[in-house]
């Protein structure tokens, strides 16, 4: 029915979006504290970084789809209901945007063990491997040598330098909630559940309901 197929459009967005993060990581045992030091292709160049971002937009796009038509289908046809639902909706999606980048600094912070070159420090002549193919040409060996980065920061793709760690556990959070949406998909849990607490719901919304009617009634009385 409808809301299995809702749940699978969203469950494939998010396994989209979560495959994005993989690559972008890459995905390793290194990344996430493991001892292996394998890795996929580093993500510092236009061949792993556009994919990867192409991949995480349109997951989410696919991911977002499908959602509130999911949670509204089965809800009375009732407009108290519908604007408690909507409601709950758009502030719980705008909390997770706020709290996103503050939960994802803190597992950077977690996962890093080897700080990468960002900013400035990332530029020539610090990290003069990033420059165009005539940067160094055109500077003296000393001046690159004397301007290199110091120990503290790798101009080089290392494992556990934090972001790796950050989009591994991310990519695996949103293909296993993938696998959740698929589950719940089979067995139509969200229909149960929906018809389970209609009638709590409705109950109140309807008193509240009169009660706004009588109370118009009553000014349009004066």
């Amino acid at each position: 029915d409808n809301s299995r197929k809702c749940k699978l459009v969203t469950a494939f967005g998010y396994f989209v979006m979560g495959f994005g993060f993989l690559i972008l990581a890459p995905m390793s045992a290194a990344a996430l504290g493991g001892s292996s030091t394998s890795t996929l292709a580093p993500a510092d160049s236009a061949a792993v970084i556009y994919p990867a971002m192409i991949l995480k937009s349109i997951g989410n796009v696919i991911a977002q789809l499908c959602v509130y038509p999911d949670m509204m289908l089965n809800v009375p046809d009732d407009a108290f209901l519908e604007a408690r639902v909507t409601a709950t909706y758009s502030a719980m999606y705008s909390l997770g945007w706020a709290v996103g980048p503050l939960l994802g600094s803190g597992l950077y912070v977690g996962f890093a063990s080897v700080e990468l070159c960002l900013n400035e420090d990332a530029l020539p002549p610090s990290c003069p491997n990033n420059s165009a193919a005539d940067f160094c040409s055109s500077l003296e060996a000393d001046e690159v040598s004397r301007n290199a980065p110091s120990a503290a920061c790798s101009c080089e793709w290392q494992p556990k330098n934090g972001f790796d760690g950050e989009a591994t556990l991310v990519g695996l959070l949103g293909i296993g909630y993938a696998l959740v949406l698929v589950v719940a998909a089979i067995f139509n849990v969200g229909v149960k559940l929906v018809a389970a607490t209609t009638e709590d719901l409705t109950e109140p919304t309807a008193v509240r309901r009169a009660s706004l009617t009588k109370v118009r009634a009553d000014k349009g009385g004066q």
